[in-house]
Order: C-alpha cells, then structure tokens, then sequence
C-alpha cells in the first residue's frame, strides 16, 4: 500500500508560527480559554513580551536566524489584529520573505486600508457562532482586489453545523474557491479530531474538492514548495496541508523532524519552541537558540499547517 515516507521542503524557508496574542473578540465553544483569556497581556499570568523583547526578536530574526534562508511567518492569536505593535511587525518583517496573518476577519476593510503595508496572505478563519458574512464578502473581495493570497479556514463545527454549512453557502461565490474545511481538534487535550457522521465528512471532502479545482494557483507562486514522497518511489506536491488531515496522512510518530532549526512557534508567554507542537522549549523570544539535528516526534498526531510542511521523514526508509 503506497505510504507517504517523507515530506520535503524544496526551498531553504524558515517557518515562525507566532501567536502575538492570547486575547480574542472572538469565544467560540471549541477554543480553549488561554486563546481567548487575555492572562499574559493582564498581566494575571506573567511573561507577555514587552515593546523591547519584540523590538530584539525582529532584530535578530534579521541579523542571526535567518542566516540566507527566506522568512515564511504566520501572524496568529487569538486575533493578531488586536495587538497594538501587528502594523509594526508587518512593515519591519515584510522585505525579508512571506507574511501570512490568520485572522478572525472582525476588522473593517477600513482599518485594512488604514495599514501602511499589508500581509503576502490573509487566512480568515470563519467561525460559526460569530463571523458576520457581509464583513466577510467586504474584505474577502478587498484582498483579491489587492492580489493577497486568500484562504477560508472554515471551522466545520458538528456542534453548529446547520450554521457552519448556512455560513458556506452564503459566501460570494467569487470566494467560495477559497474555502478550505477544517476539521476541529481538542485544542485544550489531546488534540484529537472531533466526530463527525458520514455526511458531514463527504459535505467536508465535496468544499475541498471544488476549492482544489477552482482556486487560482497564481495566487500561491511564491509559497513554499512542499514535496511528499512515497515509499513507491513516487511524489507529488503538496498543495494542501488540511487534506493530510482529511484523508489521515498526518500521523508520524518517531518520525525525525526538523522543527527547532527551521520552524519555531513563538508562544504569547514570549517563550520560543521547537515546532507548534512545542517538541522542545528553546528559550525566551529576545534570546534562544536553533537547534542543529532533527528530533524525535513524540505526538500522536500533526495537526498544524505550519508543523505538517515541516520537512520531516521516517527514519525506517531511505531518504530521497
């Protein structure tokens, strides 16, 4: 039976998946309290990163990590557009590679406007229980109208699902290629997935294929080239991280990854770890340190996009 063995990036990118905060306007009943709580920018839990502490951390990111390599950065939360420093962080980081900003899309096409530069990709995650779907169409066709790369990363809640597939269906249709279904995950546990009936997942796999067929690939020419490769000697491209998760390929447990030297997850506590998955704790955001070598996976499961195009491999076969 084919197997994926290995996942390669074919381009020298390094990835930061960076929660810049733990407060959200947003309380959807599938995201945990410390992504919404707002405990670290209170000051209730201590260590959120001063003005300085990210001043440093953009410094050295320039000046010491990316040593050539081209910066691949997700802006995340909570909702990264609250921060006050998100404007800043854009400008600073946009020359040096690809920005991409997961936002609940609560901000006016206004307030987008309003910004000095703008991220390389918006990814909207659309939430049942609170995206209002005209703010969505606004901005939706706003950052096509400006040549941003545009994903829906819609929240495909079985606790909601009438208004999850409501949500769907009346998006414009121009934006409709840009959906692609979530799964949901035990954010807050084990991260296993959430249940869903046989007609739910084929609703789930139907959004995927028609967002496959019809979403322009101009928009993704400069991301990052992800290669899957098989234990049949084949490969093939990874367009879509969300469909390893859909069609369970996103297990690989022992596997050697190579989060901690070209992927880090830089947490609202300001502390920095290997991977989202947080495989090994490297040290404060003003001062750590990249790991060398591989290290051993010790999940149950990838569930991250940023994580799953981490180029990884099981160490049973061959590497290509």
């Amino acid at each position: 039976m084919q197997q994926i063995i290995e996942i390669k990036n074919s381009t020298d990118h390094f990835f930061i998946y960076w929660q810049l905060t733990d407060f959200c306007n947003f309380k959807c009943n599938y995201c945990p309290k410390f992504l919404n709580s707002g405990d670290f920018a209170k000051n209730i839990k201590p260590g959120f990163p001063t003005e300085q502490e990210v001043t440093d951390f953009c410094k050295n990111l320039v000046n010491e990590h990316l040593q050539g390599r081209e910066l691949f950065l997700v802006l995340s939360g909570g909702e990264p557009t609250l921060h006050p420093l998100f404007p800043t962080i854009v400008n600073k980081l946009k020359p040096y590679g690809r920005i991409t900003v997961v936002t609940n899309g609560s901000r006016s096409k206004e307030w987008w406007q309003g910004l000095n530069s703008l991220p390389h990709d918006v990814n909207i995650s659309l939430h049942p229980e609170f995206t209002k779907i005209d703010k969505i169409n606004e901005n939706g066709l706003y950052f096509l109208e400006n040549n941003l790369a545009l994903q829906f990363n819609l929240s495909c809640d079985p606790a909601f699902w009438a208004d999850t597939v409501s949500l769907y269906n009346n998006l414009d249709e121009r934006l409709k290629p840009f959906v692609i279904p979530k799964i949901l995950n035990d954010l807050a546990g084990d991260r296993s997935n959430y249940t869903y009936t046989e007609e739910q997942t084929a609703w789930m796999a139907n959004v995927q294929k028609f967002s496959a067929e019809n979403k322009p690939r101009k928009l993704d020419d400069n991301f990052p080239v992800t290669v899957m490769y098989c234990n049949d000697g084949t490969s093939k491209i990874l367009n879509n991280v969300y469909q390893l998760m859909i069609n369970n390929n996103h297990i690989y447990t022992n596997w050697k990854c190579s989060a901690g030297s070209t992927g880090i997850n830089v947490n609202f506590s300001g502390q920095v770890f290997a991977g989202i998955c947080k495989q090994q704790l490297l040290g404060r955001l003003d001062q750590f340190k990249l790991l060398t070598e591989f290290v051993d996976c010790n999940k149950e499961a990838c569930v991250c996009p940023s994580d799953l195009r981490l180029t990884k491999y099981n160490p049973s076969f061959p590497r290509s």
